[in-house]
């Protein structure tokens, strides 16, 4: 029989393995040694044209995975790319299939910047040694397994057992591509939101002195199980960005504060020199617009903390900022901005550039080295690692904003229960400390009512005296059940100009949470004994 020479036959399995191989390869070197890589700056392009209200959805379903998510896809598209690449070009030599993945890499990651400014690359050696990393790895291995693949397939004898090879190539890559994508998701997951090891706690038996302190109204706040403490650890303080993982920048890198824009004297002060300038300590309770307490992920989006900076008024008063200018503009190291009335600005001593927390250095998490705090408005208008004020004429739209968030953002009046929760079981009769935190931005909390009969009935509840303006105060109640079945516990209340929060209950987006916090309990003749050694 005649033998005929036929052309090689595509590659797109070995395509998406080699591809795979740089995927395992670039993150680690992008997590270890900060190189480019390609899916991570995908992932932020994703996160920047998405609208507000849909990634909304997507951080109360997931919480701190929907970011890692984007990641994950946008590994899978370099995969793919992978596979596309060496499907259009299977007999190519390595040097084109290097050339046409630098190109798509190049190509894309410039556009990326181009459509949003918050994409923010790495420095050149960074992003030419991920670049060279990952096309050169690529087109090696891809090399190395079209060396497997025979050069030719002919009509004859030998066909059916070449194809037999060939087949059992293709699936060995088909498999190790997909069980190596499937392993991605928890390795990524587990490396940037490692899962909190959670403790049984046993129950905390409310103990006769705390009731009896209840009854007479004078109440240590601090004993009270699960109640929020007054000032917020640092570890504890919550974290959220746009981010993957937090921004970390050295002083040096950062350089220096520019202030510029409508401004008679354009200044660059040195991270040394600010601190050297009159500071302030502002006490200010710090809320993500994201905070919804009926979602576990983000109930705790919430933290009270001691902040040490300069006032933002000092820093456009020596800029001598022109009286044309309208909005403050404030940009960040990591590609965020949102912006402030200069007016504003220059009525609030307390609005200021902080350094420290708690009277320790700011982490990369909470905006090391200079983050703003605004008192009274949601944690998106407290931009971190700020480097730049710029006063501009027009009204700025910062990186929410352009997502469809508020503009002005103050953080609307809530109670949250802490100390009970759904599904809690009570014995009739036996005291229970209904207790948790109240907060109104810098209107303070004139009172707190507590329900225990699902809204038929209030009874106002013992309000810490407020020690700082621009803070969260705690309540306590002591409720002592006198029936039995399913009791309706709700919280709420008013500001210190007397209005209550709103009773409707909205989700986050586009301008904060509202509604009264409720939670269902069970009331039992006798409390079963726990008999699961929790």
């Amino acid at each position: 029989m005649k033998e005929t020479q036929v052309k090689k036959l595509p590659s797109f399995w070995h395509g998406t393995l080699a591809a795979l191989i740089v995927t395992f390869i670039g993150y680690g070197t992008y997590r270890s040694l900060g190189w480019m890589f390609w899916p991570e700056i995908a992932a932020q392009w994703s996160f920047a044209i998405v609208h507000g209200e849909i990634q909304t959805t997507f951080i109360n379903a997931l919480g701190a995975d929907a970011k890692i998510l984007g990641l994950y896809v946008a590994m899978l598209a370099q995969i793919l790319i992978g596979g596309v690449i060496a499907f259009i070009a299977p007999q190519a030599r390595w040097v084109i299939h290097f050339f046409m993945l630098s190109g798509i890499i190049l190509v894309t990651t410039f556009g990326f910047t181009t459509i949003s400014s918050a994409v923010q690359l790495p420095d050149l050696p960074s992003l030419i040694s991920g670049l060279l990393l990952t096309s050169l790895g690529y087109s090696f291995a891809l090399w190395l397994l079209q060396r497997s693949q025979p050069e030719e397939m002919k009509v004859g004898e030998q066909t059916l057992s070449q194809e037999k090879a060939w087949t059992r190539r293709r699936w060995l890559s088909t498999i190790g591509t997909l069980a190596g994508s499937a392993i991605l998701w928890p390795m990524i997951r587990n490396d940037l939101n490692p899962a909190k090891r959670i403790l049984n706690t046993p129950e905390v038996p409310v103990s006769t002195e705390l009731v009896d302190a209840l009854r007479q109204g004078r109440i240590d706040y601090e004993s009270i199980p699960n109640v929020s403490t007054w000032l917020t650890p640092e570890p504890d303080f919550y974290y959220v960005s746009k981010n993957l993982s937090p921004f970390e920048i050295s002083l040096e890198d950062w350089g220096s504060l520019t202030i510029d824009g409508l401004v008679d004297e354009p200044l660059k002060l040195t991270f040394q020199e600010i601190q050297s300038l009159p500071q302030i300590d502002v006490y200010y309770t710090l809320q993500c617009i994201d905070f919804d307490p009926y979602s576990a992920i983000t109930e705790d989006l919430i933290g009270n903390g001691k902040w040490t900076g300069v006032s933002l008024k000092h820093f456009l008063e020596r800029a001598k900022v022109k009286p044309d200018a309208i909005d403050l503009v404030l940009q960040a190291g990591d590609g965020y901005s949102d912006s402030l009335p200069i007016e504003t600005v220059l009525q609030q001593e307390d609005i200021i550039l902080a350094w420290a927390l708690n009277d320790q250095p700011l982490s990369a998490q909470h905006g090391f080295p200079l983050r703003l705090i605004v008192p009274g408005q949601y944690g998106m208008k407290n931009i971190k690692h700020v480097d730049r004020l710029e006063a501009i004429v027009d009204d700025y739209k910062g990186y929410w904003q352009q997502r469809g968030w508020v503009d002005d953002a103050p953080i609307n009046t809530y109670a949250k229960l802490e100390t009970v929760s759904f599904a809690d079981v009570f014995q009739l009769e036996q005291p229970v400390i209904v207790a948790g935190w109240a907060f109104a931005g810098t209107r303070g909390i004139s009172k707190v009512e507590v329900s225990t009969n699902n809204g038929e009935t209030w009874t106002e509840a013992h309000l810490e005296i407020q020690r700082e303006p621009n803070t969260w105060v705690r309540w306590a109640y002591l409720w002592q059940p006198d029936t039995l079945g399913q009791a309706g516990v709700i919280s709420r209340a008013y500001d210190g100009s007397g209005l209550p929060q709103i009773e409707k209950r909205t989700g986050a987006f586009p301008d904060g949470t509202t509604g009264y916090h409720r939670v269902w309990v069970d009331v039992v003749d006798v409390l079963e004994p726990d008999t699961t050694g929790a």
